[in-house]
């Protein structure tokens, strides 16, 4: 039988975070006809193993890997649906994103790439909207996207924690959006990739200016994206939260 979707986390020591998010997933997958991959670091904890003998998972494997973009590039690869969406550990899929059936199902080629909005935890939803404008100074949450597999191959690893956003960037002229009328996911605000040190982000912004500048963009965004990229690379070495929006939507909970 064909498989719609291909659902893909990814897991490292995460705790409870993997338990969650596998609740949250599990009510999904055979009303979007999709399998279920989990994709292991290797885990030290029991995040892993306490979950592993679950009839929940049509893939899974724990073992070593680079870093996140490698781990998402092995679920990739073994993977075998027609669309892809990667919710990682501490993610939470939302009943809303039962919505995907329709699209799932419509056979409509032109769509390549589908994307929502995404809410916290306090029930606050954040809009997202794809536009190159969006894209000089920000990023859509990669568990809010839905990716055709013909226009994923893989993730390169030379962009390091930007490699959605450049994999996104030098996909733009051959993507064709629609934005789902619901939100997709709850994302995790104290997850492990919110925890960026000081010389994350600095190293975030570096990713974003070499991304711009290998991209396929007309020249004048591509040397606004790089110039852009560079000031808040300065910014940030010196004030590294100064413009975060993890933090602004921390204080958004805290109200």
């Amino acid at each position: 039988m064909d498989i719609d979707l291909s659902i893909i986390t990814v897991n490292y020591n995460s705790g409870d975070d993997l338990e969650k998010t596998v609740k949250s997933i599990s009510p999904l997958i055979s009303f979007l006809n999709a399998e279920y991959i989990l994709i292991d670091g290797f885990s030290d904890d029991d995040s892993y193993s306490r979950l592993i003998d679950r009839n929940v998972f049509d893939v899974a494997i724990s073992e070593v890997d680079g870093g996140i973009y490698d781990a998402m590039n092995k679920g990739i690869k073994l993977s075998r649906g027609k669309w892809i969406w990667f919710l990682n550990s501490g993610d939470l899929a939302l009943k809303s994103a039962r919505c995907l059936k329709t699209y799932l199902d419509s056979g409509n080629k032109s769509i390549n790439l589908l994307y929502g909005n995404f809410m916290t935890v306090s029930g606050y939803e954040v809009d997202q909207n794809l536009n190159l404008r969006m894209l000089l100074t920000g990023m859509l949450n990669h568990q809010t996207i839905v990716y055709r597999r013909d226009i994923l191959d893989s993730f390169d690893l030379n962009y390091g924690l930007c490699a959605d956003f450049a994999h996104l960037l030098n996909s733009f002229q051959k993507i064709s959006p629609l934005k789902i009328d619901a939100p997709l996911a709850e994302y995790n605000l104290y997850g492990k990739s919110s925890r960026f040190t000081r010389s994350d982000r600095v190293k975030i912004w570096l990713y974003r200016c070499k991304a711009f500048y290998n991209s396929s963009l007309p020249l004048l965004f591509r040397l606004t994206g790089m110039l852009f990229s560079l000031g808040v690379c300065s910014i940030k070495a010196f004030f590294p939260l100064c413009g975060s929006r993890t933090l602004e939507l921390r204080k958004n909970i805290n109200k």
